[in-house]
């Protein structure tokens, strides 16, 4: 999977609080990059969450006409994930961007129960996310 730096929402952005990715995407005018090839969200942890309670991390595609998120809208989002999966290298989110999209396009990270006191993220938009699977070896080639 290649990252271009243009298309990232959050480079090893730290997240210990409820807060919106620190970049954006502007496409430039309103249109919907949702249709046609497909183009995948991706975030995974770059260092593993930490914290003294049991919190939860909720993230958000969102978009809106006006770079401030003041009417933004929600895509789609992940259901609240426990800190306990949130170690390094996890994926938890990989999606095809879904249709809607306007003008700026962000993601937003939502903490809770408990604020984190460690906790590292990637994220952006990739045209070919690696997706191969590894499996145990178990192949039993007998009987031809």
């Amino acid at each position: 999977m290649i990252f271009d730096k243009q298309t990232l929402f959050s480079n090893d952005q730290a997240v210990t609080n409820s807060q919106a990715s620190t970049s954006y995407i502007d496409l430039g005018a309103v249109r919907d990059i949702g249709v046609g090839e497909p183009i995948e969200v991706f975030a995974m942890m770059t260092a593993t969450a930490q914290s003294a309670g049991s919190s939860t991390l909720v993230a958000a595609i969102e978009t809106d006409t006006q770079s401030d998120f003041s009417t933004k809208v929600t895509l789609s989002q992940t259901p609240a994930i426990a800190k306990a999966a949130l170690v390094q290298g996890y994926e938890f989110l990989k999606l095809k961007l879904p249709q809607g999209v306007q003008r700026y396009l962000r993601l937003s990270y939502t903490i809770g129960t408990a604020d984190l006191t460690a906790g590292t993220i990637r994220a952006g938009l990739v045209l070919d996310r690696q997706a191969q699977a590894s499996y145990a070896s178990g192949l039993n080639a007998s009987g031809f």
